[in-house]
């Protein structure tokens, strides 16, 4: 495996009559086709440092006073005949709207001298690797992407794709999150994930840290598929919640369904007299509640009588 087939956008760029485009300056635009939404390019650019001259690759796209801020894992190198020659580099960038990918320079001397082999027919070839990490939306908050292909997935047996998602390989990811995707088949994980596939994404997003509000049905989606991160991320939203005294019994039930105890402890400062909550719980089954829902409200009764 090439290392710039690891990365989910890779090629390579051939500029003919390199001599005669730095002559003149002036480099043609390669396409490279869509990344971030938009498409983007390869070209060209030259600069003296010392009276030396040099070249280097960049990429960018017209639109990209469009495109917010996000991260990319980056890899460039000048292809050589020359096996010994090394010319390449790798390094996670974060770009902003005004900002170019730009690839390592080479001095035009050492690129026009034979013996290092960077020219073939008079022309240069440069090799790319993109991997788009994150993205920052228009609301400020960041977002990871998991529609690329992980590095060497492709490698590896047993991945999970959520096809109706736009792609991507999840097996690793889910099993690191979810004990339920550790130990079951692959083809029940496979029915779990197309059931469940834009869920899926959005309990990856928070179990990676981003901090977006959970749909009302993301709690359900999270306990079955015990994310017990997420579950945790959509128990603090409800915290911060306003109490709302008419809808006290559904969220008793919440916290006791979802086993949420620092939901029921916050209920429990606002539930009010001993009666309201001796009433709530003549409506729930007790026998189903968990031992820390109980101890948590025999604690209130003795604190309130």
């Amino acid at each position: 495996m090439t290392e710039r087939s690891k990365y989910s956008k890779n090629g390579v760029c051939r500029f003919e009559n390199i001599a005669q485009l730095i002559a003149n300056n002036d480099f043609p635009k390669i396409p490279i086709g869509e990344m971030t939404g938009f498409e983007w390019y390869a070209s060209l650019r030259t600069h003296t440092v010392d009276d030396l001259n040099y070249i280097f690759p960049y990429w960018e796209s017209d639109y990209r006073r469009f495109i917010p801020k996000f991260t990319i894992r980056f890899f460039s190198s000048y292809l050589s005949k020359n096996q010994s020659i090394k010319c390449q580099e790798t390094c996670d960038v974060l770009l902003t709207p005004s900002e170019s990918l730009i690839g390592g320079s080479l001095a035009v001397q050492t690129l026009m001298n034979e013996k290092y082999g960077f020219l073939d027919d008079g022309a240069i070839s440069i090799e790319y690797g993109f991997c788009e990490l994150s993205m920052q939306n228009s609301d400020g908050i960041w977002w990871f992407n998991f529609f690329d292909k992980i590095f060497e997935c492709d490698q590896k047996q047993n991945m999970i794709t959520v096809e109706d998602c736009g792609g991507g390989s999840y097996d690793c990811l889910l099993q690191f999150h979810s004990p339920l995707f550790k130990d079951t088949n692959i083809s029940i994980r496979n029915q779990i994930v197309r059931k469940n596939g834009r869920s899926i994404l959005e309990l990856l997003q928070i179990a990676h840290g981003v901090k977006i509000e959970a749909p009302d049905d993301l709690l359900d989606t999270a306990y079955k598929l015990e994310f017990l991160n997420v579950v945790r991320h959509c128990e603090q939203q409800m915290i911060q919640e306003k109490y709302e005294e008419m809808l006290v019994f559904d969220c008793f039930c919440l916290a006791a369904e979802y086993n949420l105890n620092h939901y029921l402890t916050h209920l429990l400062r606002h539930v009010g007299p001993v009666r309201c909550l001796a009433a709530v719980l003549l409506k729930l089954d007790i026998e189903e509640l968990s031992s820390e829902y109980m101890k948590q409200c025999t604690k209130y009764f003795f604190e309130n009588a």
